[in-house]
């Protein structure tokens, strides 16, 4: 296969979106999720900062909930907040870095909890808006909304998972990992079963997923461990789509390492570790877990005959996963700060095996959200089956500290993110500084005025008032175009769309071309897929 590709990380999710009047009757997601849009500036107003959109936010908001992606705000972080599915959906900028990438998560979450609070206070009407990342209906498991993870991947092993099929054996591997990863960095869920029970699942989202590999992510219980969706966003890659995993914001860090990792060593043709059936591993792990005495009874059959546990599978994992880190298999350019995350992960599927879920939850979402729910049973005299159980489940990263039992924890010290809050404070100021998202939102804190087109891979500007003039698109090809050390002392001497152009041609760092409004009129044109 092609030579490893740098595995830059990001990650969406459409959150739990719910609002009260002040009669206590429920307000239409789409109507809380368009409140909290108008107010994302709010998030970045302490550091003189505005997001960018498109506009005519009320002629957007009339087209309705019907669309699957609409209100996109693009934010000077880099990040980016929009409507899917009448939902607020938040949406980190690129890295390499785990680190960032969980500190980028975070600051979503500061962002889309900033907005809330704001859009509370211009209703000043007694209504009450909510947004968590718990984002599976808590009496309904077949109501589920996306949670997705993005790596990338060399074009080679994308069509060797998707398409040519000429190493089933890398396929296996590599869905098999995913099996394992999904519930060991999952965010728990307290699933309601047939009989009017519940059972704790250490994955929130596990059970819809039924299919090695699919392109749907919003069909119930009919999605991949694997989503073929081909959209790379960058040139000479690919973007691969992870559809399964929940937006758990303890254990970020480590899961972008072991993605990494795990991805990295495909490339490279590694083909062991694999289930006889993976999508029954991924049930068997995320659902044999008993939280009251916290034994791991599922298990898993390798094509080699053994049965495994989640803890011994992911212990055996990463523990090969570190050789290849030590032997120079797996470069630090690949899998930044793999050396020093990776033995943490192999501590916590000893823990986890050990029973030692205060150990665990000091890392992991499902263990941290399992004590909790816990010592309200201990507390208040609950069955994990009553609704203020159902509730604190679902709250447990609520956006507002004070429902979210998450930054309470975080704030005594209980939980550890890897990252502090500093780190996420950071992430509100600037993109990454490894990754084009620095240039991307650099360019909308100094040009949004200027700013007429928008997305991952590049930043249109006009020259002038004149709307049909040909204006200059800034070009951010690969998640690794113009990062800080290239960009930032450029982009700081450029007063206006005209230096940032001389800059664009004298640079050869930088990359530019020209469109003519004239050429593409129907990019001009009012429609709701232009949003």
């Amino acid at each position: 296969m092609a030579k490893t590709v740098d595995k830059f990380l990001g990650r969406d999710c459409e959150l739990s979106s719910t609002g009260l009047d002040a009669r206590g009757g429920p307000i239409p997601p789409w109507d809380v999720t368009c409140a909290v849009l108008r107010e994302i500036d709010a998030a970045f107003e302490p550091h003189g900062t505005r997001s960018w959109s498109r506009p005519g936010f009320e002629q957007r908001r009339a087209w309705g909930a019907s669309s699957t992606d609409t209100l996109r705000s693009w934010a000077p972080n880099g990040q980016c907040f929009y409507s899917d599915m009448s939902h607020v959906e938040v949406c980190t900028a690129e890295t390499k870095d785990p680190r960032t990438f969980a500190a980028q998560s975070l600051a979503t979450l500061y962002v889309a909890e900033t907005a809330r609070r704001r859009a509370e206070e211009r209703a000043g009407d007694g209504r009450e808006y909510a947004l968590s990342t718990s984002n599976v209906d808590p009496l309904d498991p077949g109501v589920a909304w996306g949670s997705h993870v993005n790596v990338s991947v060399s074009s080679a092993l994308w069509e060797l998972l998707f398409v040519e099929h000429g190493r089933p054996a890398v396929l296996g591997f590599v869905s098999t990992a995913m099996a394992a990863l999904i519930p060991f960095f999952g965010a728990g869920y307290l699933l309601p079963l047939r009989d009017g029970s519940v059972t704790y699942g250490l994955s929130a989202r596990a059970h819809h997923v039924t299919r090695i590999a699919t392109l749907s992510t919003t069909e119930a219980f009919r999605r991949g461990l694997l989503n073929s969706r081909r959209e790379a966003h960058a040139d000479g890659q690919e973007r691969l789509h992870l559809i399964g995993f929940d937006y758990g914001v303890l254990s970020s860090a480590l899961l972008g390492s072991m993605l990494q990792c795990v991805l990295a060593a495909a490339e490279e043709g590694f083909c062991h570790l694999n289930a006889y059936e993976p999508v029954r591993a991924l049930h068997a792990w995320s659902l044999g877990f008993d939280l009251e005495s916290g034994t791991s009874k599922g298990t898993a059959r390798m094509v080699d005959g053994r049965a495994l546990s989640l803890a011994d599978y992911v212990r055996e994992l990463t523990e090969t996963l570190s050789d290849m880190v030590h032997a120079g298999l797996i470069e630090e350019r690949v899998a930044p700060g793999a050396g020093e995350l990776l033995p943490l992960v192999v501590e916590l599927a000893e823990a986890c095996a050990g029973r030692d879920l205060e150990r665990c939850a000091r890392h992991l979402d499902w263990a941290a959200k399992g004590l909790t729910l816990l010592d309200l049973v201990s507390s208040e005299g609950l069955a994990l089956s009553d609704p203020e159980l159902r509730l604190a489940d679902h709250d447990f990263c609520n956006t507002n500290p004070e429902r979210g039992a998450f930054w309470a924890l975080w704030e005594a010290g209980v939980i550890d993110p890897l990252v502090t809050r500093a780190d996420v404070e950071a992430c509100l100021v600037d993109g990454p500084a490894d990754s084009r998202g620095f240039a991307r939102g650099r360019l909308v804190q100094r040009f949004g005025a200027s700013i007429t087109e928008l997305d991952w891979g590049h930043v249109e500007l006009r020259r002038s008032d004149d709307r049909w003039a040909p204006r200059v698109r800034v070009l951010l090809p690969r998640p690794g175009s113009l990062t800080r050390p290239l960009a930032e002392g450029p982009l700081a001497g450029c007063h206006d769309v005209a230096d940032l152009e001389a800059w664009l041609r004298s640079s050869p760092d930088a990359e530019s071309d020209e469109t003519d409004p004239l050429l593409d009129v129907h990019r001009e044109l009012a429609g709701d897929s232009r949003t």
